[in-house]
């Protein structure tokens, strides 16, 4: 069976389904993280920006661990699981939120300069470290 033929069936099954009975499959199987970003939809300012600080606090811990500059997936993997957790306050602190990518953008700048977050070649020349996942995040919830 083709992509496409299984992504029909699939779709056509889901159609049929109620509303309720969508809700459940969603609350079954969605990552914690789709939950977490819909409830911080509706936290308080107060609750958005604990949020955002605990966040910030831990970005600032990636961005310092030697560890994780040396290993570019792993540096990526972190950030995108942080960046995650504050999606659903875009709307609450996009100011702060706007501050802190400006923030990561220029660390990991001067992460290249001090050598960090190459990616070598197998004996060919080094790369820098480019995030597609990382860009395409912020392109989406600033675009």
């Amino acid at each position: 069976m083709n992509k496409a033929n299984s992504t029909n069936k699939v779709y056509n099954y889901l159609e049929k389904l109620t509303k309720n009975e969508l809700i459940n499959l969603i609350l079954q199987f969605a990552p914690q993280s789709f939950i977490d970003n819909i409830n911080h939809q509706f936290v308080s300012d107060k609750e958005a920006l604990t949020i955002f600080n605990k966040v910030s606090k831990t970005i600032d811990n990636i961005l310092s661990d030697e560890d994780l500059l040396y290993n570019p997936d792993g540096f990526e993997q972190e950030l995108l699981k942080q960046l995650e957790k504050i999606k659903g306050l875009w709307d609450k602190l996009p100011i702060q939120i706007g501050d802190l990518i400006i923030k990561i953008i220029a660390d990991v700048e001067q992460a290249f300069e001090n050598g960090y977050l190459y990616i070598e070649n197998y004996g060919k020349e080094a790369n820098y470290f480019e995030s597609e996942n990382v860009n395409d995040y912020v392109f989406q919830e600033i675009g």
